[in-house]
Protein backbone atom coordinates (compact mmCIF):
# COMPACT_ATOMS: atom_id res chain seq x y z
CA UNK A 1 0.00 0.00 0.00
CA UNK A 2 1.63 3.32 -1.00
CA UNK A 3 1.93 5.45 2.41
CA UNK A 4 0.64 8.51 0.35
CA UNK A 5 -2.83 9.10 -1.02
CA UNK A 6 -2.66 11.92 -3.76
CA UNK A 7 -5.09 14.83 -4.01
CA UNK A 8 -5.88 16.54 -6.73
CA UNK A 9 -6.02 20.61 -5.74
CA UNK A 10 -6.86 23.32 -8.09
CA UNK A 11 -3.62 26.25 -7.85
CA UNK A 12 -6.74 28.34 -5.54
CA UNK A 13 -7.19 25.94 -3.02
CA UNK A 14 -3.49 25.59 -2.33
CA UNK A 15 -3.52 27.20 1.46
CA UNK A 16 -6.94 25.57 2.03
CA UNK A 17 -5.17 22.09 1.81
CA UNK A 18 -2.34 22.98 3.27
CA UNK A 19 -4.35 24.57 6.82
CA UNK A 20 -6.01 20.83 6.87
CA UNK A 21 -2.52 19.68 7.24
CA UNK A 22 -2.38 17.83 3.35
CA UNK A 23 1.69 18.20 2.11
CA UNK A 24 3.59 18.86 -1.12
CA UNK A 25 5.54 15.98 -3.17
CA UNK A 26 8.01 18.41 -5.02
CA UNK A 27 8.89 15.58 -7.04
CA UNK A 28 5.41 14.40 -8.25
CA UNK A 29 4.75 18.57 -7.90
CA UNK A 30 1.44 16.86 -6.37
CA UNK A 31 -0.78 17.67 -2.64
CA UNK A 32 -1.09 14.76 -0.81
CA UNK A 33 -2.36 13.01 3.06
CA UNK A 34 -0.31 10.45 4.96
CA UNK A 35 -2.09 6.57 4.79
CA UNK A 36 -3.94 6.90 8.37
CA UNK A 37 -4.43 10.50 8.22
CA UNK A 38 -8.27 11.63 8.47
CA UNK A 39 -9.58 11.34 4.71
CA UNK A 40 -12.58 12.89 5.60
CA UNK A 41 -11.52 16.79 5.36
CA UNK A 42 -10.04 16.12 1.81
CA UNK A 43 -12.41 14.04 0.54
CA UNK A 44 -13.68 16.47 -2.67
CA UNK A 45 -9.33 16.47 -3.52
CA UNK A 46 -9.51 12.91 -3.61
CA UNK A 47 -11.55 11.62 -6.12
CA UNK A 48 -14.75 12.87 -8.51
CA UNK A 49 -17.17 10.24 -7.19
CA UNK A 50 -18.98 12.21 -4.72
CA UNK A 51 -20.98 15.39 -5.17
CA UNK A 52 -19.56 18.47 -2.93
CA UNK A 53 -22.05 17.67 -0.45
CA UNK A 54 -21.48 13.94 -0.46
CA UNK A 55 -24.10 12.81 -1.91
CA UNK A 56 -23.71 9.92 -4.21
CA UNK A 57 -23.46 9.85 -7.76
CA UNK A 58 -24.29 7.50 -10.84
CA UNK A 59 -22.27 6.01 -12.71
CA UNK A 60 -22.24 5.26 -16.04
CA UNK A 61 -19.74 2.43 -16.72
CA UNK A 62 -19.96 -0.88 -14.79
CA UNK A 63 -17.34 -3.82 -15.13
CA UNK A 64 -17.12 -6.78 -13.40
CA UNK A 65 -14.55 -8.04 -15.56
CA UNK A 66 -11.95 -4.95 -15.53
CA UNK A 67 -8.10 -4.56 -16.02
CA UNK A 68 -5.38 -1.72 -15.49
CA UNK A 69 -3.40 -1.88 -19.24
CA UNK A 70 -0.19 -0.73 -18.99
CA UNK A 71 2.26 1.13 -21.51
CA UNK A 72 5.31 3.15 -22.20
CA UNK A 73 5.26 6.24 -24.02
CA UNK A 74 7.58 9.52 -23.78
CA UNK A 75 5.95 12.54 -22.07
CA UNK A 76 5.12 14.99 -24.46
CA UNK A 77 7.24 17.71 -22.63
CA UNK A 78 10.43 16.60 -21.14
CA UNK A 79 10.31 13.28 -23.02
CA UNK A 80 11.43 10.82 -20.83
CA UNK A 81 10.44 7.52 -20.91
CA UNK A 82 6.99 6.91 -18.86
CA UNK A 83 4.70 3.94 -18.04
CA UNK A 84 0.81 5.05 -18.56
CA UNK A 85 -2.49 3.66 -18.04
CA UNK A 86 -5.99 2.94 -18.99
CA UNK A 87 -9.14 1.00 -17.51
CA UNK A 88 -10.02 -1.28 -20.30
CA UNK A 89 -13.01 -3.66 -19.56
CA UNK A 90 -13.38 -7.14 -20.81
CA UNK A 91 -16.95 -7.03 -20.76
CA UNK A 92 -19.39 -4.05 -18.75
CA UNK A 93 -22.18 -1.86 -19.10
CA UNK A 94 -21.91 1.32 -20.42
CA UNK A 95 -25.67 3.81 -19.59
CA UNK A 96 -26.85 0.15 -18.55
CA UNK A 97 -26.24 -1.26 -22.73
CA UNK A 98 -23.92 -4.22 -22.11
CA UNK A 99 -20.52 -3.86 -24.26
CA UNK A 100 -17.08 -6.15 -24.77
CA UNK A 101 -13.94 -5.33 -25.04
CA UNK A 102 -13.53 -1.33 -24.45
CA UNK A 103 -11.32 1.23 -23.04
CA UNK A 104 -12.36 4.35 -21.13
CA UNK A 105 -10.63 7.49 -21.36
CA UNK A 106 -11.42 11.10 -19.80
CA UNK A 107 -12.75 9.32 -16.64
CA UNK A 108 -14.60 12.22 -14.24
CA UNK A 109 -15.55 10.09 -11.63
CA UNK A 110 -14.54 6.87 -9.91
CA UNK A 111 -16.03 4.62 -7.25
CA UNK A 112 -13.85 4.26 -3.89
CA UNK A 113 -13.34 0.31 -5.10
CA UNK A 114 -11.74 1.90 -7.94
CA UNK A 115 -9.97 4.68 -6.74
CA UNK A 116 -8.28 2.17 -3.86
CA UNK A 117 -6.67 0.00 -6.34
CA UNK A 118 -5.41 2.78 -8.62
CA UNK A 119 -3.72 4.42 -6.29
CA UNK A 120 -0.70 1.59 -6.95
CA UNK A 121 -0.16 4.32 -9.63
CA UNK A 122 0.26 7.89 -8.45
CA UNK A 123 1.23 9.22 -11.84
CA UNK A 124 -2.69 8.11 -12.84
CA UNK A 125 -4.62 11.02 -11.07
CA UNK A 126 -7.25 14.03 -11.73
CA UNK A 127 -6.00 16.65 -13.01
CA UNK A 128 -7.05 19.54 -15.09
CA UNK A 129 -6.96 19.99 -18.94
CA UNK A 130 -6.39 23.95 -19.86
CA UNK A 131 -7.22 23.14 -23.51
CA UNK A 132 -10.13 20.68 -22.82
CA UNK A 133 -11.28 22.73 -19.98
CA UNK A 134 -12.39 20.33 -17.65
CA UNK A 135 -10.49 17.75 -14.88
CA UNK A 136 -10.22 14.24 -15.23
CA UNK A 137 -8.36 11.56 -13.88
CA UNK A 138 -5.04 11.45 -16.62
CA UNK A 139 -1.61 10.26 -16.69
CA UNK A 140 0.85 12.50 -15.44
CA UNK A 141 4.69 12.39 -16.22
CA UNK A 142 6.73 10.76 -13.06
CA UNK A 143 9.93 13.16 -13.88
CA UNK A 144 8.07 16.58 -14.44
CA UNK A 145 4.52 15.97 -13.48
CA UNK A 146 2.95 17.15 -17.26
CA UNK A 147 -0.85 15.85 -17.83
CA UNK A 148 -0.42 13.33 -20.78
CA UNK A 149 -3.77 14.15 -22.43
CA UNK A 150 -5.99 10.90 -23.15
CA UNK A 151 -6.84 12.11 -26.86
CA UNK A 152 -2.78 11.19 -27.87
CA UNK A 153 -3.04 7.90 -25.62
CA UNK A 154 -6.12 6.88 -26.96
CA UNK A 155 -7.30 8.36 -30.28
CA UNK A 156 -4.01 8.68 -32.18
CA UNK A 157 -2.75 5.91 -34.68
CA UNK A 158 0.56 6.44 -32.70
CA UNK A 159 -0.77 6.22 -29.41
CA UNK A 160 -0.15 3.63 -26.67
CA UNK A 161 -3.93 2.55 -26.15
CA UNK A 162 -5.10 3.53 -29.61
CA UNK A 163 -5.46 -0.61 -30.07
CA UNK A 164 -5.16 -3.10 -27.28
CA UNK A 165 -5.85 -6.11 -29.89
CA UNK A 166 -3.33 -5.79 -33.06
CA UNK A 167 -0.33 -4.23 -30.03
CA UNK A 168 2.81 -6.47 -30.73
CA UNK A 169 2.92 -9.09 -28.01
CA UNK A 170 4.48 -7.45 -24.82
CA UNK A 171 3.78 -3.91 -25.84
CA UNK A 172 0.46 -3.63 -23.38
CA UNK A 173 0.51 -5.09 -20.27
CA UNK A 174 -3.27 -6.32 -18.15
CA UNK A 175 -3.67 -6.39 -14.33
CA UNK A 176 -7.21 -7.58 -13.43
CA UNK A 177 -8.94 -4.89 -10.94
CA UNK A 178 -10.89 -6.95 -8.04
CA UNK A 179 -14.77 -6.81 -8.17
CA UNK A 180 -17.09 -4.30 -9.31
CA UNK A 181 -16.18 -1.27 -11.05
CA UNK A 182 -17.90 2.30 -10.79
CA UNK A 183 -16.71 5.09 -13.08
CA UNK A 184 -17.98 7.73 -15.72
CA UNK A 185 -15.80 8.32 -18.93
CA UNK A 186 -15.75 7.84 -22.15
CA UNK A 187 -15.75 4.32 -23.76
CA UNK A 188 -13.47 3.49 -26.58
CA UNK A 189 -13.29 0.68 -28.95
CA UNK A 190 -11.17 -0.51 -31.65
CA UNK A 191 -10.67 1.64 -34.57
Amino acid sequence: MPDKIYLYVPFEEKAQVKNLGARWDGERKCWYIERGQDPVPFRRWMDGDREADGGEQDYSIVSERAYVASAQTHCWRCRARIEVICVYCETGLVDGEAYVDFTVSNITAVDDSLRQQLERWPSFRFGYSRSERKRYVANHCARCGVLQGDYYLHCEPAGAFFTLKHARAGRIGLEALTGRVCLNGDQGFEP
